[in-house]
């Protein structure tokens, strides 16, 4: 249910995951409406990008807020963490790195 009364006594976050190995097939772009969406609806929205590489759906919150800049209007913005990309030389510091940095931005939400 997008609207919930205000009376409702808070519960644990719900959690949306868009996941897919093949690029281009439209995560970003679903999440973006998605998020947009629920804060049309009033709800509260985090969102977290893990493809630190391509970072595609981090550009879309940017170009949202850069356009709502300019344009002087206010449009509805996630909290929006980005996990960046650890780029040691060993595979499992890496993960370590970025595990923690998912996790301090899960902590925060």
């Amino acid at each position: 249910m997008l609207v919930q009364p205000i009376e409702q006594a808070r519960q644990s976050a719900h959690v949306v995951v868009l996941g897919n190995e093949k690029g281009g097939s439209g995560k970003s772009t679903t999440a973006l409406h998605i998020a947009v969406a629920l804060l049309k609806a009033g709800q509260r929205v985090a969102t977290i990008d893990l493809d630190s590489r391509q970072k595609s759906f981090t550009h879309y919150i940017e170009n949202r807020r850069a356009w709502s800049d300019r344009a002087r209007i206010k449009l509805e913005l996630p909290t929006h963490y980005c996990i960046a990309r650890a780029e040691s030389n060993s595979l499992q510091a890496n993960e370590a790195e970025e595990f923690t940095a998912f996790s301090k931005a899960v902590s925060a939400i």
